[in-house]
């Protein structure tokens, strides 16, 4: 059997794991390059196999470095089974729709090769196959996968894959519990080959109170009559923030302030979490039961063009949730272009920064910033609450390892920027033994 890294190898982005059997051949994600700009140059090179020759697709969560190249497949030749949860299902149609306005707006204004066409995302997703939680499938002969909670967003999930004499554990994207709103992950108790995230192995995530700091935030605008400007992905973290804010206008903690989810896209995936309740922890599904937790009387939802402009005309205070959650793109943009200079305003990031991106060249102190070909000077006061990350940090990577009842024969460690990685690896080497390996892009290995 192979195991090939064809992304998210020595980075964060373009999740791509090719595995190699005698009864056929499956991936493990396929998604998207991103960087600076919305889509690296590396989405355009062809695929290092024959879409047509895998049979099956093994898709963890709807995240576009996980599933934004499912278009691509499908566009040279894939028509095989892509299994995942019925949420990551819902979300990746609403994803890979948006990202396809995107790579069509570049098209038109920045002269960028179109990647796919519509008509490949509506084919794509014909391929969906539904799976649930701790359901094992087996998508041909000897092969069997099973899919867990890995608590990281809604239908997120890790696998098991046994195959012939070997079990195989791809981690996907790990969470940081507690969540808000999901139950903690389920974690491993055996694997020979352990395919393991490591994105924050070097930190350690602070311990904030992540709802105490949104609340100063809200009053800190308020009182100063600024702007909140929140660049929050589409998925996950802007409903978490809702919820939050929605929590702390139900306890009467926040005045009341015009908020707007300025994002298509994170208003549509809105509609799955309310229909999703079942995957939530207990207690928020209880929630969920009795009141409309991602709705509250000054929240208002921006999905045209005219309602995001007319934002402007409001007056601050206010609060602005929009995407891209890195400044690389969407609305967030004409936003911060507006309000950067502005010294009463706040910038809150609160989730992670991929180098290069626009928020983090602010996040490392960044005092000007071009932004849809103007430089923008940032005067702004500019915020940090990692405690929202949605991944695992060091601590918690080496917890969900601990059920193990024996050391894996190999641990690659994937979904990392590779010389960020100092101690981890010697961590995972002492604390789960086996050897590591830190996987170069389209290295390829036999187990």
């Amino acid at each position: 059997m192979k195991i090939s890294f064809l992304g998210a190898a020595g980075e964060v982005t373009g999740s791509n794991i090719l595995i190699e059997t005698s009864k056929g051949n499956f991936l493990v994600d396929c998604g998207l390059f991103q960087g600076a700009g919305f889509a690296e140059e590396k989405n355009y090179k062809p695929f290092s196999y024959d879409p047509q020759k895998i049979q099956t697709v093994l898709l963890t969560h709807s995240h576009l470095d996980h599933c934004g190249r499912l278009p691509l497949l499908y566009k040279n030749g894939f028509r095989g089974k892509i299994y995942a949860l019925a949420p990551t299902i819902d979300l990746t149609r609403f994803i890979l729709l948006d990202a396809y306005h995107i790579l069509e707006e570049e098209y038109k204004y920045e002269n960028k090769q179109l990647l796919y066409q519509r008509a490949d995302v509506c084919g794509v997703c014909t391929l969906f196959e539904p799976v649930e939680y701790d359901q094992t499938i087996e998508p041909f002969q000897d092969v069997k996968c099973t899919f867990y909670d890995a608590g990281h967003i809604l239908g997120s999930a890790w696998i098991k894959i046994e195959a012939g004499d070997k079990t195989i554990v791809v981690s996907g994207d790990l969470g940081n519990p507690p969540s808000p709103l999901l139950p903690s992950w389920h974690k491993p108790d055996q694997a020979d080959i352990l395919i393991l995230e490591a994105t924050y192995g070097e930190h350690t995530h602070p311990v904030q109170d992540k709802k105490a700091m949104l609340r100063q935030a809200v009053n800190s605008v308020y009182n100063q009559k600024g702007v909140l400007l929140i660049p929050a992905f589409a998925l996950e973290r802007s409903q978490e923030i809702i919820y939050f804010l929605n929590e702390l206008y139900e306890d009467s903690k926040l005045p009341p302030i015009p908020t707007y989810l300025d994002s298509p896209l994170a208003i549509d995936i809105t509609t799955v979490f309310e229909k999703s309740q079942q995957y939530f922890q207990e207690k928020i599904e209880k929630e969920a039961e009795k009141d409309k937790i991602f709705r509250f009387s000054n929240l208002k939802f921006t999905k045209t063009v005219q309602e995001s402009k007319a934002i402007n005309s409001v007056p601050p205070p206010k609060v602005i949730i929009a995407g891209s959650g890195m400044l690389n793109g969407g609305r967030i943009l004409h936003h911060a272009k507006k309000y950067l200079a502005g010294q009463n305003n706040i910038l809150l990031i609160v989730g992670f920064q991929v180098k290069g991106t626009i928020g983090s060249q602010i996040l490392q102190g960044a005092k000007q910033v071009k932004i849809l070909d103007e430089d923008i000077n940032v005067n702004c006061r500019v915020e940090y609450i990692p405690a929202f990350s949605g991944h695992a940090d060091q601590k918690q990577l080496l917890d969900w390892t601990s059920n193990l009842q024996k050391p894996p024969e190999k641990i690659f460690l994937y979904h990392t920027q590779a010389e960020d990685l100092l101690t981890f690896p010697s961590m995972v080497r002492s604390r789960i033994k086996g050897e590591v390996i830190i996987p170069k892009l389209g290295e390829t290995f036999v187990v």
